[in-house]
């Protein structure tokens, strides 16, 4: 069996992050199926190289969205024909409409929202949600096999649509992607006597990094021993750009910095630098984050979501996404006493420890795929 695994679109943030790990863990295993994966280039696909893994890379100028439909139904089509593809995996929002058996990796929790009204999403982006909700609906039935990463996400899957394919739930797992090379490439945190939180992700409106600005004043109200990290870049929409001009407007830089996008590979260098996650997200599908800081054995502050609880139960500190007090509040609650935070990261351990591994997952899913073959 001929596979393709179509990452054509996924370029970075947490779907990058699953992408690359999934690719390695499909090397890892010298799998008896010969496999193609068309990816985009200098992202971290090129890494990784097997005898019985082809990378086919996607030209640049095919991500720009007025050839998202040459893409989707001409370029991977005619990649389809010409390795004589029997089967797809796909690992981005969509499904590829094609003849082929096809399964895909679910992440898309925008697409079994029950209304937008509670996510501060710009017109553009809602409309860019809503077009991508209806050709998943049209594209539907391309699919054999759906693999959610959470119960939560299933569950919503089924009330959203009267016909599912086979759905699957195999959670995500924790990073495998490290490189020593890559530790230079890192910035180093050299701020002493703070508490340092990170906050691990790129600008998305729903990830509702805004309320850090606020939590920062806070801090600066204060005087407090905190100092949060942001991780993201101007060209990652108007949003971000507001942010890092409001850090300097508002005098908060002694209390909220910027680190620039972290490559996947260096993820552990950045989590061995800092005292804790915080993450104010409003959505999510599966956060890689939560199971990261995990293994790393860091403290995770994080939205009162049923998203979050599913993954990290009581492990995390939750709070209000929408009250920078609150969050300030568990923050302090939660480190003049240390007691409840070494029990919270006990407890992340047993979490982890009962958790499957990438090996495992793609073991997991290629088994799915051949006994629907």
């Amino acid at each position: 069996m001929n596979i393709l695994i179509n990452a054509s679109t996924v370029k970075y943030g947490g779907g990058l992050t699953v992408a690359l790990n999934f690719i390695k863990a499909f090397t890892n295993l010298n799998s008896i199926h010969p496999a193609i994966i068309i990816a985009p280039r200098n992202v971290g696909f090129e890494r990784f190289h097997s005898d019985g893994l082809i990378l086919d890379t996607v030209p640049g100028i095919l991500h720009l969205w007025i050839f998202r439909f040459f893409l989707d139904y001409i370029w991977i089509k005619q990649k389809i024909i010409q390795y004589k593809i029997d089967f797809v995996i796909s690992l981005g929002n969509l499904p590829v409409p094609n003849y082929k058996k096809q399964a895909l990796l679910f992440d898309n929790p925008f697409l079994t929202l029950a209304s937008f009204n509670n996510i501060p999403l710009s017109i553009t982006n809602k409309i860019k949600h809503k077009l991508r909700n209806f050709s998943f609906r049209r594209r539907l039935n391309n699919l054999a096999l759906i693999f959610s990463q959470s119960k939560l996400q299933n569950n919503l899957l089924f009330k959203k649509f009267n016909y599912l394919p086979r759905t699957i739930i195999i959670p995500n797992s924790c990073t495998t992607l490290f490189d020593n090379s890559e530790s230079k490439k890192i910035p180093v945190i050299r701020e002493k006597n703070k508490i340092k939180l990170l906050a691990f992700s790129r600008y998305y409106e729903h990830k509702n990094l805004e309320i850090l600005l606020d939590l920062a004043s806070l801090f600066k109200k204060y005087n407090s021993k905190y100092i949060i990290y942001l991780t993201i870049k101007s060209n990652q929409g108007k949003g971000a750009g507001r942010i890092l001009r409001s850090i300097t407007k508002l005098q908060l830089n002694d209390y909220i910095k910027n680190l620039g996008e972290i490559a996947p590979f260096n993820l552990n260098f950045i989590y061995d630098q800092v005292d804790a996650v915080i993450l104010p997200t409003l959505l999510e599908s599966f956060s890689s984050v939560y199971v990261d800081a995990l293994k790393f054995r860091k403290p995770i502050f994080t939205s009162n979501r049923e998203f979050a609880k599913e993954v990290c139960g009581n492990a995390a500190f939750y709070f209000n996404p929408f009250s920078a007090r609150d969050i300030y509040n568990t923050l302090e609650s939660a480190f003049k006493n240390r007691t409840t935070i070494t029990e919270k990261l006990n407890e992340g351990e047993k979490i982890i420890s009962m958790h499957i591994c990438w090996d495992d997952i793609v073991m997991k899913i290629l088994k799915s795929i051949e006994d629907i073959y």
